[in-house]
């Protein structure tokens, strides 16, 4: 056994200077590339809906309970 924690603890808790390099998939790399061409997120469009995107999520968040 190693002294590190299992892969899945590592995402919460800040990386160790060995791990800055955090390694992606291939598949991940390629959807990002395929959502930052798309004609709305090309420089000059509309972003407006973004604005909209963040206020809507902010007010649904701020009416959220805490249920114990």
């Amino acid at each position: 056994m190693t002294d590190r924690p299992p892969e899945t603890y590592a995402y919460g808790r800040a990386p160790r200077p060995d791990e800055a390099d955090v390694p992606l998939a291939e598949a991940y790399l390629k959807a990002v590339a395929r959502v930052e061409s798309l004609p709305r997120n090309q420089s000059g469009e509309d972003k407006t809906w973004i604005d909209n995107a963040i206020r809507d999520s902010a007010a649904h968040f701020a009416k959220a309970v805490r249920v114990r």
